[in-house]
């Protein structure tokens, strides 16, 4: 809506197939291919947000306009979505692997600025607004706010564990 250019980003899980609620969809849909819907109770949660999560986060003005610190605003069993915001910095020496991730890829979306990546097995390279990046598990990657010295970058991290399960020393 409006005159201004927009970024959207739509996630789902691998092999997510849509639920349809009884009491709103009392009959049952077509089904998806490779699937047959079956009417089912769902057991493991009433799928309601924690205290701390914010499913809505109106990243400019709460953020770069409102002055609210940048942060995780998703942090559930299943999801963690974290906006990493900073000012452009002088990039690490590439010998500064990073860390990496064991049974899960990473992925950011980049929302401001200028973000520089290395991940490992790739050419160094920095991502601009718009740019989803992606880190396989099990290699070592890094990400530093880019661009002009002063100027703000913000990338979206998501992970499907609680705060990113990190590891930073090969054992």
């Amino acid at each position: 809506m409006g005159d201004e250019p927009a970024l959207w980003l739509e996630v789902h899980g691998a092999g997510d197939v849509p639920l349809y609620l009884t009491a709103t969809t009392p009959d049952k849909p077509r089904d998806v291919p490779g699937f047959t819907y079956v009417k089912a109770a769902l057991m493991g949660g009433d799928g309601r947000y924690g205290p701390a999560d914010r499913p809505y986060l109106d990243y400019y003005k709460d953020v770069v306009n409102g002055g609210e610190r940048a942060g995780a605003f998703i942090a559930g069993d299943h999801m963690f979505v974290n906006n990493i915001r900073g000012p452009a910095t002088k990039t690490p020496p590439a010998s500064d692997l990073g860390h990496f991730h064991f049974g899960y890829d990473e992925f950011w979306f980049v929302m401001e600025g200028k973000i520089d990546y290395q991940i490992e097995g790739i050419p160094f390279f920095t991502a601009s607004p718009g740019d989803v990046v992606t880190a396989a598990q099990g290699r070592w990657h890094r990400a530093s706010f880019g661009g002009q010295p002063g100027q703000m970058a913000t990338r979206v991290a998501i992970n499907p564990y609680p705060r990113g399960l990190h590891s930073f020393q090969p054992h």
